[in-house]
C-alpha cells in the first residue's frame, strides 16, 4: 500500500479502474489510509494463491463462486475480496460482482508495470472447491467449511509462474516488480509454531519464491529488496507497536525504489506517515493468550 500511495503522491499515472475512496474523504490523508492501494477494488492480496486467483478472474480463467460470508459483527462480505463496505442484500452483491470483474480486466490491461508485494504463505481454502479466501476467516464461520493451508515453496513457485504466464499472454510487454512485505504475521494457524517462527518460515519461503521468479523470467520480472532493507538496512525499522514499518524505513525503501526503477532521480517529497493506533487491552490480551 505504501508504494501505491507514494506513486500517487508523486503524481505518477497509477492505474485506477475501480475506486474505493469514500466521496467525503480528504486526499491529504490518503497515505495513512487503506484506500487506493489497488487498481480495482480487490483490497489486500497476501498469498501467491490469491494473486493467481486474481488474474485468473480478470481474464476469465477462474469464475469464483457467488459466495457471501455472513459475519455477526460486520454483515455480508465477499470472501475473495478484502474491501468495504459489505453488502446489505444479495442484489447489491450480484451487481458489484459483474462490475468488479470488468474493472479488474481493464486494470490489468492498462498496466504496463505491475507491482507485487508478497505477504504470507498461510491461507484458508473452501472445503468444497479448494478456492482461497483472501483474508483469514471470521471466528463465527463454521470450521467444517474451510481447510487451513500453508503454501509450500513449490506451490508458491507454481502460483507466481501462472500469474506471469497468464499476464504475458494478454499483455506481452508487461513488466513486473516483486517484493516481500517485512510486516510480521499477527497470528498463525500452525499449532506447532510460535507466530515468530511462523513469520520467518513464511517470509523465507516468499523471498526464495520471489528470487526464483526473477531468475525464471529475467526479461520481465525484477526484485525490490524491501524486506531486506527494513530488516537489515534501517536503524529504527519499526513503529512503537513493533509491527508496522517506521517512517524512516518507508523513506529508505521508497528511495531505493526510486534509484532502481525511476528515471527522475530528483528529491521526491516523502510525507510523514501516521503511527498505527495502539492496540486495545483486549487485543493485547488475546494475543498473549
Amino acid at each position: 500500500a505504501k508504494i501505491a500511495h507514494m506513486l500517487q503522491h508523486w503524481g505518477y499515472n497509477y492505474v485506477l479502474e475501480e475506486d474505493d475512496l469514500p466521496a467525503d474523504f480528504d486526499l491529504k490523508f490518503l497515505t495513512d489510509s487503506v484506500f487506493r492501494s489497488g487498481s480495482a477494488r480487490y483490497g489486500n492480496i497476501f498469498s501467491p494463491a490469491s494473486l493467481r486467483q486474481l488474474i485468473e478472474r480478470a481474464y476469465g480463467a477462474w469464475c469464483p463462486d457467488m459466495l457471501l460470508v455472513n459475519s455477526l459483527r460486520k454483515g455480508w462480505s465477499d470472501p475473495f475480496r478484502s474491501v468495504y463496505p459489505e453488502y446489505s442484500d444479495l442484489d447489491g452483491f450480484k451487481k458489484d460482482y459483474v462490475k468488479h470483474a470488468k474493472a479488474l480486466r481493464r486494470a490489468f490491461d492498462r498496466c504496463r508495470v505491475f507491482i507485487i508485494t508478497l505477504g504470507s504463505t498461510e491461507a484458508w481454502q473452501f472445503a468444497h472447491s479448494g478456492d482461497y479466501l483472501v483474508l483469514s476467516p471470521d471466528p463465527e464461520i463454521d470450521g467444517h467449511l474451510l481447510h487451513r493451508k500453508t503454501l509450500t515453496l513449490e506451490e508458491c513457485n507454481q502460483d507466481l509462474s501462472r500469474f506471469v504466464e497468464l499476464y504475458r499472454k494478454h499483455v506481452p510487454n508487461i513488466k513486473i516488480i516483486v517484493t516481500v512485505s517485512p510486516v510480521p504475521l499477527n497470528k498463525t494457524h500452525d499449532p506447532d509454531l510460535h507466530v515468530v517462527s511462523a513469520t520467518m518460515k513464511a517470509k523465507s519461503t516468499l523471498v526464495v519464491a520471489a528470487h526464483s521468479l526473477v531468475e525464471k523470467y529475467r526479461d520481465c520480472v525484477y526484485y525490490l529488496p524491501s524486506f531486506e532493507t527494513v530488516m537489515y538496512g534501517v536503524r529504527n525499522p519499526w513503529q512503537s507497536d513493533m509491527r508496522h514499518v517506521s517512517n524512516e524505513a518507508v523513506r529508505r525503501v521508497m528511495k531505493l525504489f526510486q534509484i532502481m526503477f525511476m528515471e527522475d532521480q530528483s528529491n521526491m517529497p516523502l510525507p510523514k506517515f501516521a503511527e498505527a493506533p495502539p492496540a486495545s487491552f483486549r487485543d493485547r490480551f488475546r494475543r498473549w493468550i
